[in-house]
């Protein structure tokens, strides 16, 4: 990964295309890390499941900005402080449209309607991937 360039596009080193910028946003390291992590909590039988989930989201979220900036880390540059929140965002997209917290979120209530369904994770997905690459 590296910081966002403003030389011109095109040129070496030069600004990151729609499709790379898509492609940076997603934390596929951390993506991968809770999937694996939803499998052991999903397999493991005695636990509180949801407030372990919640629990691992945060942590995720936290070490997804953390390792954005760590891997975009260049010398005598400022932090790509966006990119990271961007990367972020895109890790708490990419869990709601995978579905592991759709039973927690389902739970809240409006009045005598759930919060969510399913499909908007997915939703959420599509617009992002779409608007993300223009940022």
């Amino acid at each position: 990964m590296t910081l966002q360039s403003t030389a011109e596009a095109g040129s070496v080193g030069g600004a990151d295309k729609y499709f790379d910028k898509v492609v940076k946003y997603v934390p596929a390291d951390v993506v991968a890390a809770w999937t694996a992590a939803v499998a052991v909590i999903k397999g493991t039988v005695g636990i509180p499941t949801m407030w372990v989930l919640l629990i691992c989201l945060i942590v995720g979220l936290g070490a997804t900005y953390r390792w954005t900036l760590r891997q975009t880390a260049e010398e005598n540059q400022p932090p790509a402080t966006k990119q990271a929140i961007i990367a972020s965002v895109a890790f708490l997209v990419w869990v709601l449209a995978l579905g592991d917290l759709n039973d927690a979120l389902a739970g809240i209530k409006l009045g005598d309607t759930a919060f969510w369904n399913a499909a908007y994770g997915k939703l959420i997905l599509i617009g992002f991937t779409l608007v993300s690459g223009r940022l």
